[in-house]
């Protein structure tokens, strides 16, 4: 659910795969589990290159990923604590209806959405545009 305005300690932005919701079972449920140490989905299965983008692309496989419990408890804590929570995620934006009543459903308290393919530069572009609660925290699955 979106939030309104208060002062915020700072922003921690999460991440929605991985973190909240879990869309590693249900792609290897589909792909298979070989080569998990590859984050890239592509990487994993060079073969299947079309196949995986048209699978990550379909609303159909978002409605129904289970929800990571740690991750949402996280969330709401966070922003009990008084911290403004970003929600970016590397989704494509035809996905927002899809992951929007994804996070209605399992109560999923945020302040923002971002969908970005590129999360360093759209974290940075918000920063620039918010310097009154910048970045302190970035929660997500992957390293980079």
């Amino acid at each position: 659910m979106k939030l309104g305005k208060m002062k915020y300690r700072g922003t921690i932005v999460v991440d929605i795969d991985g973190v909240l919701a879990d869309f590693e079972k249900e792609f290897c449920e589909a792909f298979g589990y070989n080569s998990r140490h590859l984050y890239s989905l592509e990487s994993r299965y060079p073969e299947h290159k079309d196949l995986i983008r048209e699978f990550v692309a379909n609303p159909v496989f978002y409605e129904d990923l289970a929800p990571i419990f740690g991750g949402l408890l996280f969330v709401r804590q966070a922003h009990a604590r008084g911290w403004y929570i970003l929600l970016v995620t590397s989704r494509d934006k035809s996905l927002r209806d899809v992951t929007k009543r994804w996070l209605e459903k399992y109560g999923v308290v945020y302040n923002e959405i971002m969908f970005a393919k590129n999360k360093r530069e759209a974290i940075a572009d918000y920063d620039a545009i918010n310097p009154s609660r910048p970045v302190k925290i970035v929660v997500d699955d992957s390293v980079s």
